[in-house]
């Protein structure tokens, strides 16, 4: 019983959560020769004050990636 567990910063939808579980299933499927109802995918949710990347919080750095509110006021402005 093949068993695969996905750590992903949070906020992925329902939908998006259940299309990875699909696509991970059918290449266990594929490359393993098991059956789908033996095939296991856990995805763990872990908020991006919990994950760490490049001596930073996920977070610090998503919220500096992320376009300011002025920015993007400014991008639909001049549209």
């Amino acid at each position: 019983m093949p068993y695969v567990r996905i750590e992903a910063i949070a906020g992925a939808t329902r939908d998006q959560k259940a299309a990875l579980v699909a696509d991970v299933t059918q290449a266990v499927v594929a490359h393993l020769g098991k059956k789908p109802e033996q095939v296991w995918v856990v995805i763990d949710d872990v908020p991006a004050d919990n994950w760490g990347v490049a001596g930073g919080l996920a977070a610090d750095r998503m919220a500096a990636a992320a376009p300011s509110r002025e920015d993007a006021h400014a991008a639909v402005s001049s549209q």
